[in-house]
């Protein structure tokens, strides 16, 4: 006699997240990424899959969206945009697996956590040569090059505040990456890369003067 396949339940398996002024009312995450992330879940809670192989697949279709973004041409770049949507609700789709299995481990959250980072500096590091494949820029795709170096340094400060304030928690940055993802498509399709280029430039320099002040308003132990 075949055990009945346990009811999957949504709400019990998303992730709540920062709620921050402006993802609260532009958070494609929940209003998108992670309802297609759990049809992923409904489509695989039942078979061998474990958490870990969405992880490696997602961390697969990002390099792939990185390589499609390095061709020269237009169709390769709307390709690399639409792969990493789809790495992007894979990414969705592995935390809520774990949950839905009642996997949940530290080991695959920092599994996780570490691809993802890997991932932004490969698909962002790509659309930089996409950039300057399509414009021959050199000045802004240099710019974008040091912003890609900043970003990298603000994780970091991130991180060591999180290890300041003695916080375990892990793959934070979900409505944030699912917004930049989306961003990554209507920037392709219209053919204004300069945009992504424009804010990797900015966006982590303000970043980095956030973390530093955030740090000096925390109690000093």
């Amino acid at each position: 006699m075949h055990r009945r396949a346990e009811t999957f339940d949504y709400e019990k398996v998303i992730k709540q997240g920062h709620d921050l002024p402006l993802l609260r009312h532009l958070n494609v995450d929940r209003l998108i990424n992670r309802p297609l992330g759990g049809l992923i879940v409904r489509a695989v809670k039942d078979t061998s899959i474990t958490p870990n192989a969405l992880t490696y697949m997602a961390f697969v279709a990002t390099v792939v969206a990185a390589a499609c973004f390095c061709i020269e041409g237009r169709p390769f770049v709307v390709a690399g945009a639409l792969i990493q949507l789809i790495a992007n609700f894979l990414d969705s789709a592995d935390g809520m697996l774990a949950r839905a299995k009642s996997l949940t481990t530290r080991f695959g959250a920092t599994l996780d956590l570490m691809f993802d980072r890997i991932g932004d500096l490969l698909l962002y590091g790509s659309l930089i040569v996409a950039y300057y494949n399509a414009t021959h820029d050199v000045r802004l795709s240099i710019a974008a090059l040091v912003g890609l170096a900043i970003f990298n340094l603000q994780v970091s400060l991130y991180y060591l505040v999180e290890a300041y304030e003695a916080k375990t928690r892990t793959g934070m940055s979900g409505e944030t990456r699912a917004l930049i993802g989306w961003l990554i498509v209507v920037v392709t399709l219209v053919c204004r890369l300069e945009i992504l280029m424009g804010m990797l430039v900015v966006v982590p320099v303000l970043n980095v003067l956030y973390r530093v002040w955030h740090f000096h308003r925390l109690e000093r132990v």
